[in-house]
């Protein structure tokens, strides 16, 4: 391998030999370490490829993740969960539309969380809108954008709700995991774990579950 200037040019260029193939680039580049350090990356990147590794592109930013995700949603499910999740999206796009969805952080969705509560939302509210968010990194997941998120590591609580409805803390979900027979631990752990509805997970099938994606997934259409 070579690193060298070409004649009136400030620019380093490299030449490498890698499977038989000659590459030659400028790096745009005046520091020769720099230059090295991009000649290597090329070379890394070219035995990648060879490996059939496939190089990750950087997650999307969560206002241009959004449309794709309320497409999906149109799809798949029905006109008042579209139009819910609509209303949802709009509440997290003045927070965290400008950061990237593997950015985005537990402390940042609980600034989203007491921001919301100072505007004079309920709990109820709030939740819709976490559920919306949680969800749409569920679909990030599945299609290999993100590996993980805050909500799969339990980083994110659930607001307290008034009502006939609310979303359970992990230690009342401990307390019932403990307690239930084998096959409502199961339905309780799918429901928990994939963010499922109960008649979702009543009416799941074998042909529901995706175990050999790249990222195992459960999808049951409405």
């Amino acid at each position: 391998m070579s690193l060298f200037k070409r004649p009136n040019s400030p620019y380093y260029w490299y030449e490498f030999i890698f499977e038989g193939g000659r590459y030659r680039r400028s790096t745009k580049l005046t520091n020769k370490k720099a230059a090295e350090n991009a000649k290597s990356i090329h070379r890394a990147k070219l035995a990648q490829a060879r490996a059939g590794i496939a190089e990750r592109k950087p997650a999307p930013l969560l206002k241009h993740f959004a449309p794709r995700f309320l497409a999906s949603v149109k799809l798949e499910r029905k006109p008042n969960t579209h139009r819910c999740y609509s209303i949802s999206v709009n509440n997290l796009l003045p927070k965290l539309g400008a950061k990237r969805l593997d950015e985005i952080t537990a402390g940042e969705i609980q600034e989203f969380k007491e921001s919301r509560l100072k505007d004079g939302r309920s709990g109820a509210t709030v939740n819709r809108d976490l559920e919306c968010l949680r969800r749409m990194f569920c679909v990030a997941m599945k299609t290999d954008i993100i590996t993980t998120s805050p909500f799969v590591a339990r980083k994110v609580e659930f607001l307290p709700e008034n009502g006939r409805e609310r979303v359970l803390t992990f230690t009342e979900e401990k307390k019932y995991l403990d307690a239930a027979s084998p096959l409502l631990r199961d339905v309780a752990t799918i429901i928990l774990e994939m963010g499922l509805r109960p008649e979702e997970v009543f009416h799941m099938r074998a042909v529901n579950v995706h175990l050999s994606a790249a990222t195992p997934y459960v999808h049951v259409p409405d």
